[in-house]
């Protein structure tokens, strides 16, 4: 038995499921379009995750593109509300 860490708990169960990425979204509206279209078809979709290059001509992240990203907030809170998990992916 893990006497000295104890046990490991296990991922929440939607972690298992389809997370869609691809090299980079290009907009807040895209994302949102992406998601619209799994729903659509009835694709499964748990988690979205925006990779590189969200932040624009203001340098090297973490700094969203306003143009392009007006509003992460909502963004974050129309994924949820489409029961879509959102990612950004850090490096």
């Amino acid at each position: 038995p893990r006497r000295l860490t104890g046990a490991a708990p296990l991922y929440p169960r939607w972690a298992f499921g389809f997370w869609q990425c691809k090299m980079q979204y290009n907009s807040q509206q895209e994302l949102q379009n992406v998601t619209a279209e799994f729903r659509r078809r009835q694709i499964p979709l748990d988690a979205i995750v925006q990779d590189w290059n969200y932040w624009g001509d203001r340098g090297w992240g973490p700094h969203w593109d306003h143009t392009r990203y007006p509003d992460p907030a909502a963004l974050v809170a129309n994924l949820s509300g489409a029961h879509v998990h959102f990612m950004i992916s850090v490096w």
